[in-house]
């Protein structure tokens, strides 16, 4: 881990989070360039999910998993039924990953799941995990951004290091939360995430 990344997380991280209220989306990257690291993935996801205890009055969390097109058996809308995420979950642990990196879709799709599910007056975040851009840049990204703005949601990054990653579009969607790390150190960062805000 490097020394911006060390400074990052003396900010982003909390030993136990005091989230009272709050609506989380994960958007987590299965796409080709994942392949032989999805366990570091799923496992990452799973610490981040049962870190918390979910309830509909509280703490909820989604899931929304992309490769070359949203995987609508993955999605799970925010809930706070843990028991519902797990499923998704399990489902998630049997997949190859493969395909192209729809990132700009899956903010898309990601907006409006906060639009149709996401509760008035709570605090929002977005946690993105993935190694790279969108390979099909349509614009479709600012939209959601701009609608992730106008509801005051919270964009934080975390970048997977992998050889040729370009970092440009993680700071753009992410600029006041965004790490870069290895595989490897996915399920720490996100144990230790601090979204409570």
């Amino acid at each position: 881990m490097n020394l911006f990344v060390l400074n990052l997380l003396s900010i982003l991280l909390v030993l136990t989070p005091q989230c009272r209220q709050i609506d989380i989306i994960l958007v987590v990257d299965m796409s080709g360039s994942v392949y032989r690291h999805e366990e570091f993935v799923v496992e990452a996801v799973d610490a981040f999910v049962n870190r918390f205890n979910l309830s509909n009055d509280g703490i909820r969390i989604g899931v929304i998993v992309f490769a070359s097109e949203v995987d609508t058996k993955v999605v799970s809308a925010i809930t706070g039924n843990k028991d519902i995420l797990n499923s998704r979950l399990d489902y998630l642990r049997t997949l190859n990953a493969n395909g192209t990196t729809a990132l700009a879709n899956a903010l898309f799709i990601t907006a409006n799941e906060f639009i149709d599910s996401g509760r008035p007056n709570v605090h929002r975040v977005v946690v993105v995990l993935s190694d790279g851009e969108p390979d099909n840049v349509n614009y479709s990204h600012l939209r959601a951004l701009e609608l992730m703005q106008i509801h005051n949601v919270l964009m934080c990054g975390i970048l997977i290091r992998t050889n040729g990653i370009n970092e440009n579009f993680m700071r753009l969607i992410a600029p006041d939360c965004y790490v870069s790390v290895e595989y490897e150190e996915l399920v720490t960062i996100l144990k230790q995430l601090n979204i409570c805000a």
